[in-house]
Protein backbone atom coordinates (compact mmCIF):
# COMPACT_ATOMS: atom_id res chain seq x y z
CA UNK A 1 0.00 0.00 0.00
CA UNK A 2 2.75 2.23 1.00
CA UNK A 3 4.77 1.42 -2.39
CA UNK A 4 1.89 2.38 -4.02
CA UNK A 5 1.60 5.77 -2.78
CA UNK A 6 4.95 6.69 -3.63
CA UNK A 7 4.75 5.57 -7.16
CA UNK A 8 1.53 7.36 -7.66
CA UNK A 9 3.52 10.84 -6.04
CA UNK A 10 6.24 10.24 -7.88
CA UNK A 11 4.20 9.95 -11.35
CA UNK A 12 2.40 13.05 -10.28
CA UNK A 13 5.67 14.58 -9.87
CA UNK A 14 7.51 13.59 -12.94
CA UNK A 15 4.60 15.36 -14.49
CA UNK A 16 4.51 17.94 -12.67
CA UNK A 17 8.17 18.38 -13.44
CA UNK A 18 7.51 18.42 -16.96
CA UNK A 19 4.25 19.77 -18.48
CA UNK A 20 3.32 22.59 -15.08
CA UNK A 21 2.37 25.49 -16.66
CA UNK A 22 5.03 27.69 -14.12
CA UNK A 23 7.77 26.13 -15.20
CA UNK A 24 6.96 26.66 -19.22
CA UNK A 25 4.45 23.70 -19.31
CA UNK A 26 0.83 23.30 -21.79
CA UNK A 27 -1.81 23.26 -18.88
CA UNK A 28 -4.18 21.09 -20.97
CA UNK A 29 -1.36 18.94 -21.36
CA UNK A 30 -0.57 19.04 -17.59
CA UNK A 31 -4.22 18.49 -17.16
CA UNK A 32 -4.95 15.14 -19.08
CA UNK A 33 -1.74 13.33 -17.92
CA UNK A 34 -2.75 14.11 -14.13
CA UNK A 35 -6.06 12.43 -14.94
CA UNK A 36 -4.60 9.79 -16.39
CA UNK A 37 -2.50 8.50 -13.52
CA UNK A 38 -5.50 9.78 -11.04
CA UNK A 39 -7.33 7.39 -13.67
CA UNK A 40 -5.30 4.87 -13.21
CA UNK A 41 -3.91 4.76 -9.54
CA UNK A 42 -7.67 5.41 -8.48
CA UNK A 43 -8.63 1.96 -9.39
CA UNK A 44 -6.69 0.18 -7.56
CA UNK A 45 -6.59 2.40 -4.33
CA UNK A 46 -10.23 1.73 -3.89
CA UNK A 47 -9.77 -1.20 -4.25
CA UNK A 48 -7.24 -2.49 -1.30
CA UNK A 49 -8.27 0.32 1.38
CA UNK A 50 -11.69 2.17 0.48
CA UNK A 51 -9.83 5.06 0.68
CA UNK A 52 -9.21 8.29 -1.95
CA UNK A 53 -7.32 10.42 0.24
CA UNK A 54 -5.15 8.16 2.67
CA UNK A 55 -7.58 8.54 5.45
CA UNK A 56 -10.19 5.82 6.37
CA UNK A 57 -13.62 5.98 5.53
CA UNK A 58 -15.73 6.00 8.61
CA UNK A 59 -14.41 6.53 12.22
CA UNK A 60 -11.77 8.82 11.50
CA UNK A 61 -13.98 11.27 9.08
CA UNK A 62 -16.70 11.89 11.77
CA UNK A 63 -13.82 12.20 14.39
CA UNK A 64 -12.57 15.28 12.47
CA UNK A 65 -15.75 16.71 11.43
CA UNK A 66 -16.73 16.46 15.30
CA UNK A 67 -13.20 18.10 16.33
CA UNK A 68 -13.99 21.02 13.24
CA UNK A 69 -17.11 21.65 14.51
CA UNK A 70 -16.11 21.79 18.77
CA UNK A 71 -13.09 23.94 17.34
CA UNK A 72 -15.74 26.22 15.39
CA UNK A 73 -17.96 26.51 18.24
CA UNK A 74 -15.32 27.70 20.84
CA UNK A 75 -14.51 30.92 18.06
CA UNK A 76 -18.21 31.52 18.47
CA UNK A 77 -17.27 31.83 22.00
CA UNK A 78 -14.39 34.04 22.54
CA UNK A 79 -15.98 37.68 21.11
CA UNK A 80 -14.65 40.25 22.43
CA UNK A 81 -17.38 42.49 21.48
CA UNK A 82 -21.57 42.87 21.82
CA UNK A 83 -23.71 42.80 19.38
CA UNK A 84 -26.36 45.66 19.17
Amino acid sequence: MADQRARYKAARRAVAREHHPDFGGDPEIYIRALAEIDRIYLADTLRFNDTISGYPAGRGQRWRRWLRQARAARRLGRRQWIEL
